[in-house]
């Protein structure tokens, strides 16, 4: 965290620019104050704690995320992942990685081993309609059975699109805790 060395007046002019947000909820103050250390989107002045967003060039977006973060600290379910990956890191640390890692991918799995046997199901009728007229009967390609190469080929096509789609679509919303 940055020391006190930023003038009443300076702070202001950061804060009207929408450069320095005021951190208003205690339990995300205390939280950010405990676990960031000398994070340089993290300014502290006085007892007060401040987001940084000085290194977002852009002003819409800079007021996008500093408009974003007050909904977060007032309660509201509001999607983080549009933030930049570091300031996701300070809001909700608890998030990431795991979560966002193993849920598609588990997902991914299930509906990956589901969409292989149906592959294979419509595959085998396929194989079988064409090998009458075609006379290739052999259910072998490059000494593979033809049921386990199609098996094999549609799990890891289904496993690799459904993880992908559910991590595209994963969305952390969440709300701030109530104090117990």
């Amino acid at each position: 965290m940055v020391p006190d060395t930023l003038s009443p007046n300076h702070l202001e002019m950061l804060i009207a620019e929408c450069k320095l947000l005021c951190i208003l909820q205690p339990q995300l103050r205390n939280r950010i104050r405990n676990s960031q250390g000398h994070s340089p989107f993290v300014v502290q002045h006085g007892n007060q704690v401040y987001l940084s967003l000085e290194h977002i060039e852009e002003r819409k977006q800079r007021e996008y995320y500093y408009q974003l973060i007050q909904r977060y600290q007032s309660g509201q379910e509001v999607n983080l992942v549009t933030l930049p990956i570091e300031l996701q890191h300070i809001l909700q640390p608890e998030s990431y990685p795991q979560p966002f890692f193993w849920g598609p991918l588990i997902l991914g799995g299930g509906v990956g081993l589901v969409v292989g046997v149906l592959g294979m199901a419509v595959g085998m009728l396929f194989w079988n309609a064409t090998a009458v007229p075609f006379g290739t009967a052999d259910p072998e390609v490059f000494n593979i059975q033809v049921p386990t190469l199609i098996f094999v080929l549609f799990s890891a096509i289904g496993w690799a699109a459904t993880s992908f789609i559910a991590w595209r679509r994963m969305k952390y919303t969440t709300k701030i805790g109530k104090q117990d």
